[in-house]
């Protein structure tokens, strides 16, 4: 879980093949869910494989990061396979 920056770190643990904490077997890591609160998505290439279950929160005045970057993630989500739930 995390939010904004915070936010951007988890997904990118958690779905990003660059940042995968499962690329090392010795140190493989199975992430269940992630929860993201307002943050700033762009540029999280999703990994290929199991994902985790994810959940995004946005606000609609966010002038910083619009809704559009947190749907935008969610739909790579779902393209991916996952499953990603976004509520504004």
């Amino acid at each position: 879980m995390g939010h904004s920056v915070g936010a951007f770190i988890a997904a990118s643990l958690a779905l990003d093949a660059n940042w995968s904490l499962a690329s090392d077997p010795e140190r493989a890591v199975s992430i269940q869910g992630m929860v993201g609160l307002l943050g700033p998505y762009t540029g999280i290439r999703i990994k290929r494989g199991q994902l985790p279950q994810v959940a995004l929160l946005s606000a609609g005045r966010d002038r910083l990061v619009p809704v559009s970057v947190t749907l935008a993630l969610a739909s790579s989500v779902t393209a991916a396979g996952g499953q990603a739930e976004h509520r504004v």
